[in-house]
């Protein structure tokens, strides 16, 4: 689409045979503020164009020019113009065009005289000859019918345009042809041209052709007259100079508008500045202090602000704040969280559990897709090791986990590295054993973690596997740097139970409905067995997989939970590895 469309002057009959005022007309307008227009005339012979009899046939005669007048109104214009175009209907046009081809640039082929195949090969010729642009009216004809009207003509796609619209003295908007674009788009890739033809005194005049614009038509065809009070014909769809530079004025400003690469406005950003409803603080805030969603208010506030804070996520104060100050980066500290979710292919118990399925699903697969579901979390990692036994787990897709690969044997730095890594402030730790979390379970530690500053944060009591354990990164780093072992670092929980009076430990008691004796966990045969009953039967009932509908069936299934209930966990059962843990894991 062009940066403006052309404009082409129709001045057709408004000059009513009288030189005078059809030179008045061309000097005028072409002192029109417009960067890109043009003028067209009707050139003809009376009798040409019609039979003696015709009822309009003493009128043609009275509208035309002779040669030597057109060899004049067509020089004037040409240097006063960006283009000239003409109307051509009969041999005088035919004629009048060989003799001034230098000074027409294009030539239009009404819709009336389509059928003239005489006339349609003689335009082929000289338009293919002298590489002149034609318009081509359509209105009245199929789609069909253009196609075996171009094919005649022959013309190369860049110089002939289509056009629509025609002249009812005047047309309604109704019958202007504007539902054609989009149908002539379709089938054509030649450029589009609207001829208006609305009523002077109506604002379709003006929108109109903005809207064909709009649509795709690259040029825009306009009635113009001299003097509104002394024209007689085509007067209904003609604009004089003051409202024809009217309606090109209107066109400079929506054409800019549609070309304006900014999609922002400077005043439409100072609009939204004003008027946006600002994070406010609901009440006074200590330094230091935890904020989350329910500390935030939105209201229009004079303040400045310096960047949005995300009300969903979690942040301290880095000075004490007042009720209703601006909550941004100026007086916040975002806490950077995320999920580190430890697994390898290595296991003794049960080989190769991380790809072992579940309902068709690889149980690590099973263990991310629950784990993403953690609300305000900004970084999802699986954190597996470099070496190559454990490549299928690096090579695993999710849609929010990425890999990290780090420290096979040392599992507390491997979470350290990944957590230094990704700049993290908060860890939620998970094992890849735990086919399914509960994000409402995570969802209370986390918060709970935060409110009270705590280095470390787990359940007293949950369904074992649902839960997960949250460290700080001091607590992580702490541990790293401190421990005289790391023989068993896959038991982490024992780096800090062991060594309380270095952290700040906060142990939650979680709702009783979020709470049950049952093993939701992968590490024998029972387990994955345990699983796929259980996921099968979610899967028959077609229940949604969440913590409630789990308990929902295990609590009437009986027999469901007994499958693994005998399964032991090694570290609350075997005495030489809690005494070799014991030993290990102290500072």
């Amino acid at each position: 689409m062009r940066k403006h469309p052309q404009v082409i002057c129709e001045i057709a009959n408004s000059h009513g045979g009288k030189l005078n005022s059809l030179i008045k007309t061309i000097k005028s307008f072409s002192n029109i503020n417009y960067p890109d227009l043009s003028i067209k005339f009707q050139i003809f012979s009376a009798q040409g164009l019609s039979v003696k009899n015709f009822h309009a046939h003493n009128l043609y005669k009275k509208l035309c020019f002779d040669e030597v007048k057109w060899k004049k109104i067509l020089k004037l214009s040409k240097s006063l113009y960006n283009e000239v175009w003409i109307d051509v209907f009969d041999e005088f046009s035919l004629k009048v065009l060989q003799d001034n081809r230098t000074n027409i640039d294009g030539l239009k082929l009404q819709a009336s005289t389509l059928k003239n195949n005489f006339l349609l090969e003689k335009i082929s010729n000289f338009a293919k000859n002298k590489s002149k642009k034609v318009i081509l009216n359509i209105s009245g004809f199929e789609i069909f019918e253009i196609k075996q009207i171009i094919k005649k003509l022959n013309i190369i796609e860049k110089n002939l345009i289509i056009q629509l619209g025609y002249q009812d003295y005047p047309t309604l908007l109704d019958d202007s042809g504007l539902n054609k674009i989009k149908v002539l788009k379709r089938n054509f890739n030649n450029k589009l041209c609207y001829a208006d033809h609305t009523g002077k005194d109506t604002t379709d005049t003006y929108i109109a052709p903005l809207f064909a614009f709009n649509m795709g038509c690259d040029y825009l065809e306009k009635h113009i007259c001299y003097d509104y009070k002394k024209t007689k014909y085509d007067l209904n769809s003609s604009l004089d100079v003051k409202d024809f530079q009217k309606f090109a004025s209107s066109l400079i400003s929506y054409s800019k508008l549609l070309k304006d690469n900014n999609f922002i406005s400077k005043k439409e950003k100072k609009y939204l500045s004003n008027s946006i409803l600002k994070p406010v603080s609901k009440k006074n805030f200590k330094k230091n202090s935890f904020l989350s969603f329910d500390s935030f208010d939105f209201k229009r506030t004079d303040n400045k602000i310096k960047s949005f804070c995300d009300p969903k996520k979690f942040y301290f104060t880095k000075k004490k704040i007042k009720k209703e100050d601006i909550l941004d980066t100026t007086n916040l500290i975002k806490v950077k969280i995320g999920v580190i979710v430890g697994a390898r292919m290595k296991s003794s118990r049960l080989k190769k559990k991380a790809t072992l399925k579940i309902n068709r699903k690889k149980s690590i697969m099973c263990c991310l897709d629950s784990a993403s579901k953690i609300e305000n979390i900004d970084k999802f990692i699986l954190a597996t090791s470099y070496l190559r036994e454990d490549d299928e787990l690096a090579k695993i897709k999710h849609k929010k986990f990425e890999v990290f690969k780090g420290e096979p044997e040392n599992l507390v730095k491997r979470y350290y590295d990944a957590a230094k890594k990704n700049r993290l402030d908060t860890v939620i730790r998970i094992t890849g054993d735990c086919p399914y979390v509960s994000k409402e379970i995570i969802n209370i530690l986390l918060r709970s973690h935060l409110e009270n500053k705590a280095d470390y944060t787990s359940c007293k009591k949950s369904a074992h596997g649902t839960a997960a354990e949250i460290y700080s990164f001091k607590c992580l780093k702490k541990i790293y740097k401190k421990a005289k072992s790391f023989e068993h670092s896959e038991y982490m929980t024992w780096y800090v139970m062991n060594n309380k009076s270095h952290f700040k430990i906060n142990l939650v008691r979680l709702p009783s409905r979020y709470v049950r004796n049952y093993r939701m966990t992968l590490d024998y045969k029972q387990d994955l067995v345990f699983f796929n009953k259980l996921y099968s039967k979610l899967e028959k009932k077609n229940m949604e997989l969440n913590l409630h509908n789990i308990f929902k069936i295990l609590d009437k299934e009986k027999n469901m939970n007994k499958i693994n209930s005998s399964c032991n966990l090694v570290w609350q059962t075997d005495k030489n590895l809690i005494e070799r843990l014991n030993l290990t894991t102290r500072f």
